[in-house]
């Protein structure tokens, strides 16, 4: 197991990267917009007035993009003209944040519990190691379980 100085110092770095990434993205002079983008590429996008690492999900309607923010994991639908070609020094940096899905948990089913209460009750049982979370390759998802310890 990891020791919580080493995590800490993983988070540290993690953040301290993330911020670089976020400052080099500004600094691109000239964007190139992506002539034809495919399901799986690594790009900028503009979005909410920032610029941000995105990786193609699916086409939806003519001229627009589903994709994930390789920083908070959120999908997004974006317009063509706002999707660019990235330097390959910013496009092979792994992702900062992931979605996913837990595993008997149907938000319809709960209605009033709203964001703030879900991110609260997720940080418990992270942080008091109430419950184990495996992370699995998203080729091998089928259903992500959680087990209690």
């Amino acid at each position: 197991t990891q020791s919580r100085s080493s995590a800490a110092s993983d988070v540290y770095k993690r953040q301290t990267q993330c911020i670089e990434v976020k400052n080099k993205l500004q600094s691109i002079e000239k964007l190139t917009q992506m002539s034809n983008p495919i399901v799986g590429d690594v790009c900028i996008v503009k979005f909410d007035g920032r610029r941000l690492r995105a990786r193609i999900c699916l086409p939806e309607q003519k001229n627009r993009f589903k994709v994930q923010l390789l920083e908070s994991g959120t999908i997004v639908n974006i317009e063509a003209k706002n999707i660019f070609n990235i330097p390959e020094d910013l496009s092979i940096i792994p992702a900062f944040a992931r979605k996913f899905k837990l595993a008997g948990f149907d938000r319809k089913s709960i209605p009033h519990l709203n964001q703030s209460e879900v991110d609260f009750y997720f940080q418990q049982l992270t942080k008091n190691n109430i419950y184990k979370i495996k992370i699995v390759a998203e080729s091998e998802i089928s259903q992500v379980l959680i087990k209690k310890i």
